[in-house]
Order: structure tokens, then sequence, then C-alpha cells
């Protein structure tokens, strides 16, 4: 596989290692691509931090940080309110 083959280039010593278990987190992703941060158009007290495709790793610091600041009234930029809003996808 191409993972054996990585393993054996960049981790020479662990060639021929076996793994025993493989875990891996759902991409997913909104009809438009953008994140969904925000409460549910449709639902009541339901809050959105979802779909942040294969970026949750990299971003999760700041969609946390937003998404706290959301929950507590604090967001000050209605840009970012609106762009990430569940509700664009109604």
């Amino acid at each position: 596989t191409v993972l054996d083959e990585k393993i054996r280039k960049l981790l020479p010593r662990a060639a021929g290692a076996r793994m025993s278990e493989v875990r891996a987190g759902l991409r997913t992703f909104a009809p438009d691509g953008r994140f969904l941060i925000g409460w549910d158009g449709s639902l009541t007290n339901f809050f959105w931090a979802a779909c942040l495709g294969g970026h949750g790793v990299t971003v999760s610091a700041s969609a946390g940080r937003l998404a706290a600041a959301m929950l507590e009234g604090e967001a000050e930029d209605p840009e970012l309110r609106t762009a990430f809003s569940p509700a664009r996808i109604g």
C-alpha cells in the first residue's frame, strides 16, 4: 500500500510493523463547501460546529473560539456570523 511505502521510506526501522488499529474521521461538507458554525435555523437550541471538511485539525482552535464567542453572544463580526451560518443552506 501507499502507507507501507511511505513507512519504509520515512521510518525504515518501523518497516514490517503491523497496524493493530486504524481510525479515520469523516470529512463532512456543506453544499457550498463552507463551514457550519452557528445556531440552527430550524431546531431550537441546536448549535452547529461542523462541516469542516478536511480542515478540522488545522482550524479547530479558531473554529472553537468563534463558536464559543457566538455561544456567549460576543462574536462581533457580522460577516463571519453570516458566512458560516447554518441558516444559509436552509
